[in-house]
This record gives C-alpha cells, sequence and structure tokens, in this order.
C-alpha cells in the first residue's frame, strides 16, 4: 500500500513582523524591555521554562542515530522553519548567518529551552526566554550585532554553537522536552534554492494543507534586499518577497502529476529549479523520456512526450521547454494536442535518422536529455509552468541504453510523475523502431495490468525500479500484503554472515506462502525461497542467514537463505518479489540518510499495522533497545512487535 504520512500539512500563513532588532545582549534575544515579545503575548499554551534536554528526542519517539526524529515530530508546538541564510556574502558566515520560525499556532511559545542543531555535533539550547506570538516570525542568529551581522534584527543569537553549511546540512529544532518541533534537510544537489548572499524562503506560507516545508521546491531565493540590509537579500523576520501572489495553491484538477507548489511566474525560461506544477491551467504531463538511444546516436534520436489530461485541445506554439541550465527552447510553430491524446518532441523529425520516432516537433540541438541525470521543464506562453520532471539514475529512475522511460499513469490524476517507482523501462520496439524500446505516442507498454493502477493493499511507499530498469518483474501489482517490519544489519555477539536478518509482517486478512518468493537487493544479491514458509493474517516471520541458533545469536528464524542474501551495515535494500515476480514490499536504508544501522541493535518498523504510516521514511524507524528472549545480548524483537 501506498504509505504515505502527510506529516507536511502544518504550513500556514505567514504574517509580517518588525524588523527592529533593539540592543543585543552578550548571548541570548535582544532586549527591549526583558525577554523578547514577538507581537501580543498573553502567555497561555506558551511553554513552560523547563530546562533543555540536550540529549535530544525522549526515548518513546521516533529517533534517528544522532536522535533527531523526521520532519515534524510529536511536539505540540506549531513552529515552522521558514527562511534560512546560510551563505551571506556582504559579511562573514561567521556572524551573517541566520534562519527563521513562523509561529503556526494559536498560541504564544516560549523558546528557552529549545535545542537547535543538525545531524552532526552542532548544538545549541537557548538560554533565555524568547517569545513568539501565534502567527508570527522569529530570527535566531549567530549574531545580533546588526553593524556585523549585515543588518539583520536577529531575535536570539546562538553564537558559533550552531551553523550553516553553504551546500547541504540540517536544522532541528526540539522543544523543552526533546521532541521534534521541525527539521529540514537542504542540499544545492538536491536542487534546495542555494546562492551567496540570498536567502532561501518556505515559498508557500498561506496555504494550510497542501505544501510541506522539506521539499526543495516549496522553497524560493529572496529578490530583495530588506529594509536595513547591507546588500544581501531575504526577509528576516517578515514574509517572503519571493512567492507570486497571489498564492494559488494546488491546482486540483491537474493531471498525473505531483499538486506542488505554483512557481515564480515570470517571463517563459525563468531560471532556477521551479517546483512541479506552477499557475498553469494547461492539463500535460510529461509521460516519456528516450534519454540515450542505443540504435542512432543521442543527437538525432532523443525524445520525450507528453500527454494532455485536460478536456480541451491544447497548442503548444510559444511553449517553452527547458532545464536548470542552458538548454532552452521556445516552440515557433503550431503543434495541437487533442484531449486524451500523446505528442511526441525530438531533436529530429527525420525518422530515417532518428530511429524510426514519429516526432511532432523538433526542437533541434537547443535541447538534450543527459544519460544519467536531467530536468524536462515545461512552461506555457506566459512562462507559467505546465510540468516538471527531474530524473536521476543515481536515484532508481529507470535509464537504459536504448531504452525509454515511461510515466505508468499518464490518465491517473492521483499519481505522481516525479517519482522514480511510477516510471519504467518500456520493454518493447515500437513500430518503425530502428531497435530501440519504447511507445513514443502511445501508452506505456510497461505499466502493470489488467488497469494500470498500483497496488491499493501493499506496503510499497518507494515501489522498487531496478537500478538499470532493466527488471520487468519489479513492477508494484502484488496484492499480497506483507511489511518489511524489522531488519537485523550488523550485529555485534555474532558475525554478520550468520546473525543477519529481517522480519516481514503479514498485514492482509488471510494466510499467505512464501514458497516462490524472491528476495534480492538492486544488486546481485537475490534468494528463491524454496520451501514452504506461511505467515498467518496478523503474525510475523522472520527470514535469516542462519536457522541455527547457537550461531545466529539466539534468533528464531524461519526460513535460512544462506548467503545468497546480505545486508551492508551502512545502505542496502530489501525486495520481496511474490511468486509471480510482483513487488511486495522494499525497503532502502541508508545510514548517511538518517537511517538507523546501529552495532548489535535490529532497527524496526514502528507501525507495521498501520496503512497510513510509510516503511520507507527513516523517522518512521527506531533502534530497538532491549535484547530478546534468548539472545546472545543484540537488541531485537525478531518475530514479534517492536519494542522501540
Amino acid at each position: 500500500m501506498r504509505r504515505t504520512a502527510l506529516l507536511a500539512l502544518l504550513v500556514v500563513p505567514l504574517i509580517s513582523c518588525s524588523d527592529d532588532g533593539g540592543t543585543p545582549t552578550s548571548d541570548g534575544p535582544v532586549k527591549q524591555d526583558g525577554a523578547v515579545d514577538i507581537g501580543t503575548n498573553d502567555d497561555k499554551g506558551s511553554t513552560p521554562d523547563l530546562p533543555g534536554t540536550p540529549d535530544g528526542p525522549a526515548s518513546d519517539l521516533a529517533k534517528t542515530p544522532d536522535k533527531s526524529a523526521g520532519d515534524l515530530g510529536p511536539s505540540s508546538h506549531k513552529l515552522v522553519i521558514s527562511e534560512f541564510m546560510s551563505d551571506p556574502s556582504k559579511v562573514a558566515d561567521s556572524a551573517g548567518e541566520y534562519f527563521e520560525l513562523y509561529n503556526a499556532g494559536s498560541a504564544s511559545v516560549d523558546l528557552k529551552g529549545f535545542t537547535i542543531k543538525d545531524s552532526g555535533s552542532n548544538k545549541h539550547v537557548i538560554k533565555s526566554s524568547v517569545k513568539v506570538a501565534a502567527g508570527k516570525y522569529v530570527v535566531l542568529g549567530i549574531s545580533a550585532d546588526k553593524t556585523k551581522n549585515g543588518g539583520v534584527a536577529v531575535d536570539y543569537a546562538y553564537k558559533s554553537a550552531f551553523t550553516l553549511s553553504n551546500s547541504s546540512d540540517e536544522i532541528i529544532v526540539l522543544d523543552v522536552k526533546g521532541r521534534l518541533v521541525d527539521k529540514i534537510e537542504y542540499s544545492k544537489t538536491k536542487f534546495w534554492p542555494l546562492a551567496a548572499g540570498v536567502a532561501a524562503s518556505f515559498r508557500h506560507p498561506t496555504n494550510t494543507a497542501g505544501f510541506t516545508n522539506d521539499v526543495a521546491g516549496n522553497w524560493c531565493k529572496e529578490k530583495a534586499a530588506w529594509s536595513g540590509s547591507k546588500g544581501d537579500k531575504g526577509s528576516p523576520g517578515a514574509a517572503p518577497n519571493c512567492v507570486p501572489k497571489p498564492d494559488l495553491g494546488p491546482p486540483k484538477d491537474m493531471g498525473a502529476i505531483d499538486a506542488g507548489p505554483t512557481v515564480d511566474a515570470g517571463a517563459p525560461g525563468d531560471a532556477g529549479p521551479a517546483a512541479d506544477l506552477g499557475t498553469s491551467t494547461i492539463k500535460l504531463v510529461i509521460s516519456e523520456y528516450m534519454a540515450n538511444p542505443s540504435k542512432v546516436a543521442d543527437s538525432a534520436g532523443e525524445y520525450f512526450e507528453m500527454y494532455n489530461a485536460g478536456s480541451a485541445q491544447v497548442d503548444l506554439k510559444g511553449f517553452t521547454i527547458k532545464d536548470d541550465g542552458s538548454n532552452k527552447h521556445v516552440i515557433k510553430s503550431s503543434v495541437l494536442v487533442g484531449a486524451g491524446k500523446y505528442v511526441v518532441l525530438g531533436i529530429s523529425t527525420d525518422k530515417t535518422k532518428n530511429g524510426g520516432v514519429a516526432v511532432d516537433y523538433a526542437y533541434g540541438s537547443a535541447y538534450n536529455l543527459s544519460n544519467s541525470s536531467d530536468e524536462i521543464v515545461v512552461l506555457d506562453t506566459k512562462g507559467a509552468q505546465v510540468d516538471r520532471v527531474v530524473y536521476d539514475k543515481a536515484k532508481k529512475w529507470p535509464l537504459g541504453s536504448g531504452v525509454s522511460s515511461s510515466f505508468r499513469f499518464p490518465a491517473d490524476a492521483s499519481k505522481d510523475n516525479n517519482l522514480a517507482a511510477n516510471w519504467c523501462s518500456e520493454k518493447a520496439a515500437w513500430t518503425g523502431s530502428s531497435g530501440d524500446k519504447g511507445s513514443p505516442g502511445a501508452a506505456p507498454s510497461c505499466a502493470p495490468t489488467p488497469d494500470g493502477g498500483m497496488p491499493k493493499d501493499g506496503a510499497v511507499a518507494d515501489m522498487a525500479i531496478s537500478a538499470d530498469g532493466s527488471s520487468g518483474t519489479d513492477l508494484g501489482a502484488s496484492a499480497v500484503k506483507l511489511v518489511i517490519s524489522e531488519y537485523m544489519a550488523n550485529p555485534s555477539k555474532v558475525a554478520d554472515s550468520v546473525g543477519e536478518y529481517f522480519e516481514l509482517y503479514n498485514a492482509g486478512s488471510a494466510q499467505v506462502d512464501l514458497k516462490g518468493f524472491t528476495i534480492k537487493d538492486d544488486g546481485s544479491n537475490k534468494h528463491v525461497i524454496k520451501s514452504s514458509v506461511t505467515v498467518a493474517a496478523g503474525k510475523y516471520v522472520v527470514l535469516g542467514i542462519s536457522s541455527d541458533k547457537t550461531k545466529n545469536g539466539g534468533v528464531v528464524v524461519d526460513y535460512a537463505y544462506g548467503s545468497a542474501y546480505n545486508l551492508s551495515n551502512s545502505s542496502d535494500e530489501i525486495v520481496v518479489l511474490d511468486d509471480k515476480g510482483l513487488l511486495v514490499d522494499r525497503v532502502v536504508y541508508d545510514k548517511s540518510k538518517s537511517w538507523s544501522v546501529i552495532s548489535g541493535s535490529s532497527t524496526s518498523f514502528k507501525f507495521p499495522t498501520d496503512a497510513a504510516k510509510d516503511n520507507n521514511k527513516a523517522a518512521n524507524w527506531c533502534a530497538e533497545k532491549k535484547a530478546w528472549t534468548g539472545s546472545s545480548g543484540d537488541n531485537g524483537t525478531p518475530g514479534a512487535a517492536p519494542g522501540c
């Protein structure tokens, strides 16, 4: 089942507040008759002035090895990270860095005792009272001295205990009990808007139900310097100035695309990685691309396809196709796309040179597709974004030589064409092809049948597509309701070669026999289960390298797969296919992305019985704290509900 935990519905309206900074203190808030009071404060529901919890979230919360749980945890405080300046240009980073919080709640909050940190060693507990009224902002920075920090009215100075990297970092806020309030992880390589001398702002402050602040496309580069700035651009303590007005929110009737934020509407080709689905009312869906033809040169055979998911014909004349770099082309002639029809755009319309593709419009060499990762961006005649896809082979997008990649659900408005798992590698050559595989101008041939839909009941958040896109079996169409619920990647009391295991939970209403099922990763590890292994409804099953309890650390293993499959101590994939080769579930864990992989402790999915939770989010997993009965000393709950 698609386990999408919509934790990101906290985004709320932002309202300006004063940038009058007062007199800075040596360490703490700017004093203005005592504690900083941002707006009206009746202290109802404000956080008590309790000492901070320097060790991170409480033990009963989701936490990664550094105890920084995923975005928007169980804290009742509705503070939203809304702006950050990681690379000031007019002053040194060591003085000019700051970030901003917005109080989206209905009560004033006092930040005294709150912790700000990253996933590394940076950490600071706020030492004095910093009150933020409902609907107001607060600015935290390295320095409160406006003569040194670039003119920022900083409400509280955390000094050098917390810094922001220019390329990628985390901003984590914990309340006085150590519970997660908010967390973002920005990265320039993942299209976050990072530039010298420019703050990044959360761009959708007025939509309370559609946007999350941990998606790069929901942020924008500030357009102007604030009042009192020495020249850097930002809006510290105020609403962002890089948001299109009015904030239209996500279209409610668009095609099979992620209903993302509005884009900075401007002239066609407005640069920058704008988020999926802009203000355009055009319902065109990017539905196929051929980035690496093998039978002809890329310079002739590349193409991409769009599907008209609307009810009216669309003329592409004046539309722009571009990437986030220098590639850009404005369509010069009329190209009509009927409702429910496809259109193919490519480098060349000459079928004798392009591999036999019936290209409806040739954009020539002005736009090309990288073989490994690139962006396909379409803007309408007003420069408003119609659709955008960012593919990346390193992130499991199906990219193979001589094989196009197709969006499996072009006519399904509930599916997202910015998820790698919703794309597949084409399996057959089209009529007239020189040998390459694809379906240009037609429905995808690699979509699951009979209705092309994703399973509604398989515990699959990230539907598996092989790394090279070559595996036609890794489709998430299985009706089997097995959930990957625990894994021991790094036992400490016995060798990995005997002590590794993983667990499945049967979330369905019927017994399942695993005989003929496949367990694998995205590499060469693979094993087909050879004997009957039954799992009753609501029960667990444990699969491991060895079933010998005297050697495997005391684990009751229901089936031993031997050395054909093993789990890396840092990052790996656990993929389960049914006896028809259809995907049942898949988990990709990665220690560098806050997944818990601790020596001597298994990692458990905290919500195996909750269909609304996603077992591909690190924050939904926890490290086990106690040894099971019969354990040689390692911690875990093999064959039982999670203990963490």
